[in-house]
């Protein structure tokens, strides 16, 4: 039977900003969240194997859940500004 992995975009970007130290290009633009990103999606996709793979993100501005329950990720963090 094949194997379907759904990845919870935001939450992988996130731990991977904390993972891995401050890092940047020549022009300060922040690729530390990319690369751990992608190293852990490589390490699943290493390791796993599945036959599909999918990663969800956020969708722009307020949703339907919102809508519903006003408080729906009230108490979750933005993303850090990065380090100057």
């Amino acid at each position: 039977m094949p194997t379907f992995y759904l990845v919870d975009g935001p939450s992988y970007l996130y731990r991977a900003y904390h993972a891995i130290a401050h890092l940047s290009t020549s022009r300060g633009l922040s690729t530390n969240a990319t690369l751990g990103l992608t190293m852990m999606l490589w390490k699943l996709l290493r390791e796993d194997r599945p036959d599909y793979m999918g990663i969800a993100w956020d969708a722009k501005g307020p949703t339907f859940r919102h809508e519903r329950f006003a408080q729906y990720k009230i108490q979750r963090p933005g993303m850090p500004k990065d380090p100057v």
